[in-house]
């Protein structure tokens, strides 16, 4: 099990402060049959600021052919084997 956490509530919006606000536990997934509704793809994909949570749109806009190419409904973004977001 792996565990995340945020970095908290900080005076200027940027710097982590000493206790989270948010903690996330993760431990492995694994799907159901097809009947599930989605298809998904994986992406290795790593955060251009990996300590800042950005909203970047282009790396899903620049798959998104793709993604269309291969008929899947969304991506698992994957870093060193574990799925960080989607």
């Amino acid at each position: 099990m792996t565990t995340w956490t945020t970095g908290g509530y900080s005076p200027d919006g940027f710097t982590p402060a000493e206790q989270p606000n948010l903690r996330v536990w993760a431990s492995p997934l694994s799907f159901p049959d097809a009947a599930f509704g989605l298809s998904l793809m994986s992406y290795e994909y790593h955060r251009e600021i990996p300590t800042v949570k950005t909203l970047s749109y282009l790396p899903p806009i620049q798959m998104l052919s793709h993604l269309k190419r291969q008929a899947t409904d969304d991506y698992l973004y994957c870093s060193n084997g574990f799925i960080s977001e989607s």
